[in-house]
């Protein structure tokens, strides 16, 4: 893992999991800014929870209230971290949850205050399936994935961002809801990405706008693992915000894995690209 100190998300996790003696909340700095999204299972819908510190607070009491379902079960961490790097003074981790209600792939970004508190934490749990076992060794030699996905959505490069993803891609896009909760979230295959942005061109967008704008902005990007990991924002669409997002190319340079989530969480003091 490309990271030279004790993570701030390490740490928290070893919090919440019942690893290490403690309360969480002890670890998150006065101006702690939060968003964390779920998706729905069986009866329960998908789950958007955001705010600050007291609003962290009364999220894990409610957890108490339910038996402390975050607390490990002999072994079984509920929070595992796969790939995790630190980069323009934001940590950026990809991982999985288990052992809860709900259970899946995790992609973070946190930020620590010069204190070593938990500042920014932005955390989504996805059906995307990434390696588990990463080849760490592995290193890209073609330009970034993602940017080059973003610069056919956004109309930089001229062509069909549906021609980008690979024979066995898989996604999940998680925006937050228009008219406020429930989220909504787009996944599954290739064709399934070809009729999400055929439903977009019908609404009014341009297939290949003569003066593109740009909508995804890229922030902090990096490569861990063989994963791409970004932190960027969102503008000019219908909801705007943060984009926190993970990508996996294959070996001919086509998109195999993509989770995208957009949040109101603001990270200060990450670096513009």
């Amino acid at each position: 893992m490309a990271i030279q100190r004790q993570s701030v998300i390490a740490r928290f996790y070893d919090l919440l999991d019942g690893v290490t003696e403690g309360d969480p909340v002890d670890l998150l700095a006065e101006d702690f800014e939060f968003e964390m999204m779920f998706p729905g299972v069986e009866d329960i819908p998908p789950e958007r929870v955001s705010g600050g510190k007291d609003g962290f607070k009364r999220f894990m009491q409610g957890l108490a209230a339910r038996g402390g379902r975050f607390q490990s079960t002999g072994s079984q961490r509920r929070h595992n971290i796969h790939t995790l790097t630190v980069v323009d003074g934001l940590e950026l981790m990809v991982g999985k949850g288990v052992g809860g209600r709900r259970n899946g792939s995790l992609v973070a970004a946190a930020q620590e205050d010069p204190e070593g508190k938990l500042r920014r934490y932005l955390v989504v749990m996805s059906s995307v399936r990434f390696p588990e076992d990463p080849d760490r060794s592995k290193t890209h030699q073609r330009p970034s994935v993602l940017e080059r996905f973003f610069d056919l959505l956004d109309g930089f490069t001229h062509g069909d961002p549906v021609d980008i993803l690979s024979e066995d891609f898989e996604f999940e896009m998680v925006f937050p809801g228009l008219e406020g909760p429930p989220d909504e979230r787009v996944s599954g295959g290739k064709e399934d990405f070809r009729q999400f942005m055929e439903s977009l061109y019908a609404r009014g967008r341009p297939r290949h706008p003569v003066d593109p704008e740009r909508r995804h902005h890229v922030q902090t990007l990096t490569v861990a693992d063989g994963l791409e990991l970004m932190l960027g924002k969102a503008v000019g669409g219908r909801r705007q915000g943060t984009i926190l997002a993970a990508a996996q190319e294959d070996d001919q340079g086509k998109l195999r894995r993509y989770a995208v989530v957009m949040s109101s969480v603001a990270f200060p003091e990450s670096r513009d690209r």
